[in-house]
């Protein structure tokens, strides 16, 4: 399960201090116990894949397990789930009347609320069942995985900084058009999520031009920043973000307006006092790239 680190390179003043923070973050993982956490509605092609990058870094933890939660696929994902008897997985599968969230035949808003009742159901999960150290919470289409030493990193960080209650990834997008990294210039990928991002600052107004988060550039191996809200497909949060918290979404007066479900939950862990960060180390791909026909 190997990622294209080599395609974000570190300046070498910077080299040696981010390596340092990745082998001690790496030994860290030895004595946590960590949950992988997801939805996973209609994802039959990428699933098993998903899991496989769970696996993967679940090795380097004391312990791990994975919390999958599926509605109403029509494609035969929870079979797929089912059929591969993984002791790791918990799964939990179920239809809900009118729990369909295809773009093309819902509102954005009704989307949003749905996926936000989906995620709740791992929230319960994990307020219910405590013992782990850390939560991941990862996207099931993420084709191009995880930097393992991001991971490393961000974990280096948050065993330093009691303060720090989330980290979140940068991941990468070949272009609108979804073609593997190595079809487009380095320079001209985009940042994914720009739906769940909001720059940190104390209005939390949703922004007039959210298209120009899909430009934002991050340098691998700078300092984690803090961000109000922010997601990219993989975050790793302390078991105390959940603790009274919820997923919900809000409108801000337009069906264009509509606040992602993790700007809320962000918000909420703000206000708890912890802190929410942009790991630039962190990095995600859902762009396919040379490594992904290892595993196909």
């Amino acid at each position: 399960m190997k990622f294209p680190d080599e395609y974000f390179p570190i300046e070498d003043s910077i080299k040696k201090d981010f390596l340092l923070k990745v082998n001690e973050g790496k030994n860290n993982c030895k004595d946590l116990r960590v949950l992988f956490c997801a939805t996973c509605k209609d994802v039959v092609d990428s699933i098993e894949r998903s899991i496989s990058f769970c696996h993967e870094a679940g090795k380097y933890f004391k312990d791990y397990n994975i919390f999958l939660y599926e509605n109403n696929s029509s494609d035969g994902t929870p079979e797929k789930v089912q059929a591969l008897k993984d002791e790791k997985v918990i799964f939990k599968s179920e239809f809900i009347i009118g729990g369909s969230y295809e773009r093309s035949s819902t509102t954005l808003y009704k989307r949003c609320n749905l996926i936000s009742n989906a995620r709740n159901k791992y929230v319960d999960f994990i307020n219910e069942n405590e013992g782990y150290d850390y939560i991941f919470v990862f996207d099931t289409d993420i084709s191009g995985g995880w930097s393992l030493d991001g991971i490393f990193n961000s974990i280096y960080y948050l065993e330093k900084n009691k303060t720090y209650g989330c980290m979140t990834s940068y991941c990468v997008l070949a272009s609108p058009n979804v073609h593997d990294l190595e079809e487009v210039a380095p320079e001209n990928w985009m940042m994914f999520d720009s739906f769940a991002f909001r720059y940190k600052k104390d209005d939390w107004s949703f922004p007039s031009q959210i298209y120009l988060h899909n430009y934002i550039k991050v340098h691998r191996g700078t300092e984690p920043v803090e961000v109000n809200s922010n997601f990219n497909g993989l975050a790793i949060y302390k078991p105390e973000c959940f603790k009274s918290n919820r997923y919900y979404v809000k409108n801000h007066g337009s069906e264009m307006s509509i606040d992602s479900e993790h700007v809320a939950f962000h918000k909420n862990i703000w206000d708890k006092g912890l802190k929410v960060l942009l790991n630039p180390s962190m990095i995600t791909s859902i762009s396919k790239h040379k490594y992904c026909e290892e595993y196909q």
